[in-house]
């Protein structure tokens, strides 16, 4: 376990590294942009032998962009996996009351 001042330098170094990319201190629990470097680290640190298969990046991009546009119906989207890096994605109709 890392002592204190171990720790409150990586806190240092994090908020220096994440600043690079705006985000700040009050973000500090958002990853935006770093969260596929995090997901990859933490594999590493579990010594998981395989990666992240690339085809889950893109679904989570595409199911992001459709909850920002259409956030009352993208649950209902589907997406059939295809392979490591491709997908089909159906996208849920509104419908009229």
């Amino acid at each position: 376990m890392p002592t204190e001042e171990e720790m409150r330098k990586e806190t240092s170094r994090d908020a220096e590294y994440r600043a690079q990319f705006g985000l700040s201190v009050e973000k500090a629990h958002y990853l935006g942009p770093l969260q596929w470097q995090y997901y990859q680290t933490l594999a590493e640190e579990a010594n998981f032998l395989a990666k992240l298969k690339p085809v889950f990046r893109k679904i989570y991009d595409i199911v992001g962009q459709r909850r920002t546009r259409f956030p009352t119906i993208y649950k209902n989207d589907s997406v059939r996996i295809i392979d490591e890096d491709g997908f089909e994605y159906t996208e849920a109709e509104f419908k009229n009351s």
